[in-house]
């Protein structure tokens, strides 16, 4: 009978042991959710910058051989 009690009781706290191990998991998994979908929301958003950054950069650089382009080359540079 003792027997008994005690390899049910220790089943019950291996069953709440397990449970509470995937409730533990649960959370972290929802916590990662929201922390990727923060990031996700950044990353689309960095898209639009990105976009806005190449288009700036390529002018910049347009402009930087434009100007190159109009030095007087004197004194035997090449």
């Amino acid at each position: 009978m003792l027997y008994s009690v005690w390899d049910s009781n220790s089943r019950m706290s291996d069953s709440m042991v397990t449970k509470r191990s995937y409730v533990e998991r649960l959370r972290q998994e929802v916590k990662l959710g929201i922390v990727l979908k923060q990031q996700m929301d950044y990353l689309d958003h960095w898209a639009e910058l990105q976009t806005d950054h190449s288009t700036s950069l390529s002018g910049a650089i347009e402009a930087l051989r434009a100007s190159t382009l109009r030095l007087p080359v004197t004194g035997g540079a090449k």
